[in-house]
């Protein structure tokens, strides 16, 4: 087993993996950020226990990665222009869930999770993101 130099949202990465990404980073500066956070997942295999894609932390890891000086990110492209459209908004109540926060001290310490507690089982908990109340509502 290869040992972790760097452990990122609950992922370890080894030295081979930080020289890779450094590789792909360098060879693909005409890709936006975000396609390269998704080459650099797909090529180390980061994802999920439920075996989705973990892009949006593989973006804050290339991030801090840039902050640290290891890598040099891609300026920003310019954005484009999206149309306009308009959502007819019901009158309910609607809860978004999202996957758990990575670190919430409290709520391990409610919990009672060591460190190793939370990486098996942090994938069981749900995040009530958001919970709309639209207007009209009575």
């Amino acid at each position: 087993m290869k040992s972790a130099v760097r452990e990122f949202s609950g992922r370890s990465f080894t030295g081979e993996e930080i020289e890779l990404i450094k590789e792909i980073v360098g060879m693909y500066l005409a890709l936006s950020v975000a396609e390269l956070a998704k080459t650099v997942r797909e090529n180390i295999g980061w994802l999920t226990n439920a075996g989705r894609a973990k892009t949006v932390s593989c973006m804050s890891f290339l991030k801090m990665l840039e902050k640290e000086g290891l890598i040099k990110l891609p300026g920003k492209k310019s954005p484009f222009k999206r149309k306009n459209s308009t959502v007819k908004a019901r009158t309910d109540i609607l809860p978004q869930f999202s996957a758990s926060a990575w670190a919430l001290k409290e709520r391990d310490r409610w919990i009672g999770w060591a460190k190793e507690d939370k990486k098996e089982r942090l994938h069981l908990i749900v995040n009530n993101s958001r919970f709309l109340y639209f207007p009209g509502l009575r």
